[in-house]
């Protein structure tokens, strides 16, 4: 050993922190570069720790240094630099294989701090499938750059009201995940018993074998399989005019189908006959040998489903034909109620006349006049119950502000306006669905709430000595 070093200590050795400090950083000794992992580890001042790891900036001293230094500041700060090496793009970080083992290390808020800005996917990949937050799982699926990152975090979004929420956010920015959110979402309702969804999803598989009905082809046949799968999904809460019809479509494609597997032989000419007359002359006659026994349940299957369609026409008639009796006898029941004004029963049958008539395939042309003609009426008479209830309710509103300050006994003033307040209740119910929520009327509505709480409001002394 030379003198000099005896005499003199070199910088990372000094006493005073601040000079091994600025040793760490700059000195280029290779005793320093050598001694470099034990500084990191061992030196007592928490500052000389942290420039020996920035210099050696290696991913396993980082996690180490995170998860055992005695400073809780040098373990934030070497674990966020472990994060950060994590997530570098730099050419001289870590081999991606080397970062892969190391998320296991991870606990959830770091995950997905990688899993949003990693830079190779397959470490954001390998992230993202670590993480199970679900807000953070929607947010990925909705607004990451990557569209292979948001069909990952697509796929484990289960909630509801999340994959609504991300259909809705790519229904302009990313077509592909608003349509497979909104699949996941039928999917779920459907598999919760929603009577909306399966109606829905029913009637788009209706429209699809109705579209193959129309337009047969030899393959037809494989997309009715896949068309039937889907179906059987949906279980017994389809609606009975949705299944009525899917049934019948179908039933006509498969005999199109049929027809198209097994053409029909075309009619034999003069020519032909009389050649096949004369090879019958010459040649010994064959027994016709026997259909091949698909062609025999091909026909079974078409000849069942064709029944079943026109077993469901019939029954389409049938219901159709009660129905219209029905609604005849209700427009003429709506036609007596509005001849004697009484708009109560007039009200409801309208109501159920509507429905009845929205619900016909076709609607009669007499019975559509009849129709037209009593739906003027109604709305006429409508018209002039709501501007003469209207008159009346300003009467009550005054007659209830005249009670107060009136000196009236207070078991007779609060006897008034419950019978105010009955009346208004039988006006509401005359009109039944003529209000038509104005302004002016949810006005008036108020004003008779807000007077008669001002006409009662002395009387709770009165009523609570009493008591």
């Amino acid at each position: 050993m030379k003198l000099t070093q005896l005499l003199f200590k070199p910088n990372w050795q000094d006493k005073n922190p601040a000079v091994r400090r600025t040793a760490v950083i700059s000195a280029s000794d290779p005793a320093l570069l050598e001694i470099l992992p034990e500084l990191a580890r061992t030196d007592v001042d928490a500052d000389v720790r942290l420039a020996a790891m920035k210099r050696l900036n290696h991913l396993e001293l980082w996690r180490d240094r995170a998860q055992h230094d005695t400073s809780e500041i040098v373990r934030k700060s070497a674990h966020e630099a472990y994060v950060n090496l994590m997530c570098s793009a730099d050419a001289s970080s870590p081999p991606l294989s080397m970062r892969m083992v190391e998320l296991d290390s991870f606990e959830q808020e770091a995950l997905e701090r990688i899993a949003a800005s990693a830079a190779p996917q397959a470490l954001r990949l390998a992230a993202l499938a670590r993480t199970n937050r679900p807000r953070f799982l929607a947010q990925r699926a909705s607004s990451d750059a990557d569209a292979q990152i948001r069909l990952a975090a697509l796929q484990r979004v289960t909630d509801a009201t999340a994959l609504q929420r991300i259909a809705e956010l790519t229904r302009k920015t990313d077509k592909v995940v608003s349509r497979l959110a909104r699949e996941r979402l039928d999917a779920s309702r459907i598999a919760a018993g929603d009577q909306a969804a399966i109606g829905l999803h029913a009637l788009a598989l209706c429209e699809k074998v109705e579209a193959l009905m129309r337009s047969p082809h030899l393959g037809a046949d494989a997309q009715l399989v896949q068309l039937d799968a889907m179906w059987n999904t949906l279980g017994a809460n389809i609606p009975l005019e949705l299944s009525r019809r899917y049934q019948g479509a179908r039933a006509l494609t498969l005999a199109a189908v049929v027809e198209l597997n097994n053409p029909r032989p075309a009619t034999p000419t003069l020519e032909a006959a009389e050649v096949n007359v004369s090879a019958a002359d010459t040649t010994e006659s064959r027994i016709d040998e026997p259909e091949h026994p698909e062609v025999l349940a091909s026909k079974a299957r078409f000849a069942a489903d064709l029944e079943a369609v026109r077993e469901h026409k019939r029954g389409e008639r049938e219901r159709e034909r009660v129905l219209i009796e029905e609604i005849q006898t209700l427009l003429t029941t709506l036609d007596q109620a509005l001849s004697q004004g009484d708009m109560h029963a007039a009200h409801a049958l309208h109501a159920r006349a509507q429905a009845g008539i929205t619900s016909l395939h076709k609607v009669p042309a007499e019975l559509s006049r009849h129709w037209v003609d009593l739906e003027a009426r109604h709305a006429e008479l409508k018209r002039w119950q709501y501007w003469s209830n209207m008159q009346r309710r300003r009467e009550l509103c005054a007659d209830i502000e005249a009670l107060a300050g009136s000196g009236m006994h207070p078991d007779a003033l609060a006897t008034r306006v419950r019978e105010a307040r009955e009346e208004w209740q039988r006006l509401d119910a005359a009109e039944g669905s003529a209000g038509d929520g104005t302004p002016a009327e949810t006005g008036i509505s108020r004003r008779f709430q807000a007077v008669c709480l001002r006409a009662l409001r002395p009387l709770k002394a009165y009523f609570s000595k009493r008591k």
